[in-house]
């Protein structure tokens, strides 16, 4: 299993692998330092990097802004501890519900979601491209789904 700490700087190269190898289109190297120096942003290594999460919460209200694990390591809990990690932290800020976007196209990320208390609340019509909607989900954190 893999451990998780806070991403550092030199994680930087390491996010950007697992962003190109997830997204065609994903975020810039810059837009992933604007998100270390203002979000939490927690790392899963093992040594090696093989999953990144970012969060922001503002007054009581969090999003789940990104995460993204190793094709090797999918399918092995990696993805469900940096979202528990995420959901502790944000409920340590007194967050009271937490909202995300997933591309309807990606099945197992959303069953994850769906396992740990999301429910899909919109969808919006081709965000990621023709045919590729994205799947607005919330969280209400009164209640919280253990593992």
């Amino acid at each position: 299993m893999s451990y998780i700490r806070q991403a550092l700087e030199t994680d930087l190269d390491a996010i950007m692998r697992l962003e190109r190898e997830a997204f065609a289109q994903g975020w810039s190297r810059g837009a992933w330092a604007e998100e270390l120096a203002h979000h939490w942003v927690q790392v899963a290594h093992t040594p090696d990097v093989t999953g990144v999460i970012s969060m922001g919460e503002v007054a009581g209200t969090a999003e789940l802004r990104r995460i993204i694990v190793s094709t090797p390591s999918r399918g092995k809990g990696v993805a469900r501890a940096l979202t528990n990690e995420g959901l502790d932290w944000v409920t340590s800020r007194g967050a009271t519900e937490v909202f995300l976007e997933v591309s309807g196209n990606n099945a197992a990320a959303q069953c994850l979601y769906i396992s740990v208390g999301f429910l899909p609340i919109d969808v919006r019509k081709d965000y990621y491209g023709p045919s590729d909607d994205a799947i607005v989900m919330m969280l209400t954190l009164n209640r919280r789904i253990d593992d």
